[in-house]
Formats: C-alpha cells, structure tokens, sequence
C-alpha cells in the first residue's frame, strides 16, 4: 500500500543510482474507484515511454510511477495519466 499524501501534492524522488537517470513519481487521482481502473492505468502507463513500473493503490487513489528521466518527465507522465481518463489532483 502506498503511504497516503495530501492530495494537492505530488511527490517526485531519485533514489536510484544517478547513472540509472531513474525517478518516482507519485500523484493521487480522485476518479480512481475499482480493480478496473487499477488495472486500466497498470496497462496504459505501463507501455508509457520511459516507465519502469506502476503501482496504483485503488483505496488511497495513489500511484506510482518509476521511470527514465532521461525519456519522459513528470510532466508528460501526469498528462497520459489524464489522457486516460484519470486526472492527477
């Protein structure tokens, strides 16, 4: 379960080695209501240029996001995320 966060705010961190160019990227998006939508944005961010991994938690309507800095931005990660149907807060 990912920690829960205020919903105004997205987190972004490197914790990876910096040769790696990998960041997290964590949003909470309020239309994310079932295993659907989990699996929905799973699938869709997953084939997402750069993301190395998605995890979305449906009861505290987070998700995260690992991916190549050096291929997308957090930026073009909340806009697919939108484009799916799931705006980030």
């Amino acid at each position: 379960m990912l920690p829960a966060h205020p919903a105004d705010h997205d987190a972004v961190t490197n914790n990876y080695p910096k040769e790696q160019n990998m960041s997290t990227l964590e949003v909470t998006a309020p239309d994310i209501s079932c295993e659907h939508c989990k699996r929905s944005i799973e699938h869709d961010l997953g084939a997402a240029p750069g993301v190395r991994r998605v995890v979305v938690d449906v009861g505290t309507q987070r998700v995260r996001l690992d991916y190549d800095d050096a291929e997308t931005s957090p930026e073009a990660l909340r806009s697919t995320l939108a484009g799916i149907g799931y705006p980030p807060a």
